[in-house]
């Protein structure tokens, strides 16, 4: 088998982009959150779901998940063509959003694409994007009546009025 590209489309930290591989090895890098995982991540989901449908693979199909759609989107797209034998295939997924409602557990916390994202960002610096993106959502969370984004940004004004006083000694 060779790939011969990948096309992702709103999947994780990629709006739009496509790699085109080319024969012997192929190298990707980048800095860290620049989504050389996620790549791989792709590729393991789609052939997960391709081999099965045309070898004697019996690995179980690994499916996209809410966490995989690229916050604030409708859905993400994933394509990948390769040669397999001498023969030209193209495999497309569409994941609409759609599919991932965000739901509230029997403890009051959020599950769903909320929560994914939630859990992305938990325990690792974040990108003024990223902080912008979560803000809204945790303000888009209270409208709803989600009591635990409540008090996220009662943590945050906490933290930002003691950080403000401290700097002013």
């Amino acid at each position: 088998m060779k790939i011969k590209q990948l096309t992702l489309t709103q999947f994780r930290v990629f709006e739009q982009v496509t790699f085109d591989f080319h024969p012997g090895m192929n190298l990707l890098i980048g800095i860290n959150g620049a989504g050389k995982s996620t790549v791989l991540d792709a590729l393991r989901i789609l052939l997960s779901q391709v081999l099965p449908k045309f070898t004697a693979c019996k690995s179980k199909s690994i499916a996209f998940t809410a966490r995989d759609i690229k916050f604030d989107r409708g859905g993400l797209t994933a394509e990948i063509t390769f040669d397999a034998q001498g023969i030209a295939f193209n495999y497309l997924v569409h994941q609409t959003h759609e599919n991932y409602i965000a739901s509230i557990d029997e403890e009051g916390g959020v599950r769903g694409q909320a929560a994914a994202f939630a859990e992305a960002l938990s325990g690792r610096e974040l990108r003024l994007r990223e902080f912008a993106n979560w803000l809204l959502v945790q303000e888009a969370l209270v409208k709803e009546g989600i009591g635990l984004a409540q008090q996220h940004l009662n943590r945050l004004e906490y933290i930002a009025v003691s950080k403000a006083k401290t700097r002013s000694k």
